[in-house]
């Protein structure tokens, strides 16, 4: 999947093998970080307004399964990511310092929002335990 960004915030399904467009899908906002969740069958777009879009490719179709909002406006999400289980989906509102956990299969229910660390920058991923990292100062 390729996701674009401005005015026409779109969703592209790409055929690999073949090197072409199959389907592409409205967004809600422009995104910011993309990932797949393998065992929900979901491709998770954040968006910097605290929403996420959750995506299912079934056959050559993109279809918008749910947007949810996960964080208030202008929270900052930046990143997203997948625990190794394949479903549960974190996601980074850095200027909220909160880490948002989501359940994929269950099409995007909020499980928890946790505090971060000041000046959060990046996810990582350790068994099933997620921590945002500092950002290295400026």
């Amino acid at each position: 999947m390729i996701v674009g960004g401005g005015r026409d915030a779109r969703a592209m399904l790409v055929d690999t093998a073949r090197l072409r467009a199959r389907h592409t899908a409205p967004l809600a906002a422009a995104p910011v970080a993309v990932a797949y969740a393998p065992a929900a069958k979901r491709f998770v777009v954040a968006h910097a307004d605290g929403r996420l879009s959750l995506l299912a490719a079934r056959g050559t179709r993109l279809t918008v399964d749910r947007v949810m909002r996960i964080a208030r406006p202008g929270a900052g999400t930046t990143t997203v990511g997948v625990a190794r289980d394949g479903h549960t989906v974190v996601a980074l509102n850095k200027r909220a310092n909160t880490l948002a956990v989501v359940d994929a299969p269950r099409r995007g229910a909020c499980v928890r929002s946790r505090p971060a660390p000041p000046r959060p920058g990046s996810l990582s991923s350790s068994t099933s335990r997620w921590s945002a990292t500092r950002a290295a100062p400026t």
